[in-house]
């Protein structure tokens, strides 16, 4: 996989802290778009279902 632009990796650290404050039980991933202040497109470019979301909180 190549490195995220700058704007990306912004963008997805967002994500990922908006989701961190959530209980994994509530996390909807447009929800999390507007939570974040991204596009949905962009959470799902990152995160194409809720378990990829999950997995990416866990590992990091």
């Amino acid at each position: 996989m190549s490195p995220l632009r700058s704007d990306a990796a912004r963008s997805r650290a967002k994500i990922l802290d908006t989701a961190r404050a959530r209980p994994v039980t509530d996390l909807r991933l447009n929800e999390l778009a507007r939570a974040a202040g991204v596009g949905v497109a962009t959470v799902y470019r990152h995160f194409p279902t809720v378990d990829a979301l999950v997995e990416a909180l866990n590992l990091d």
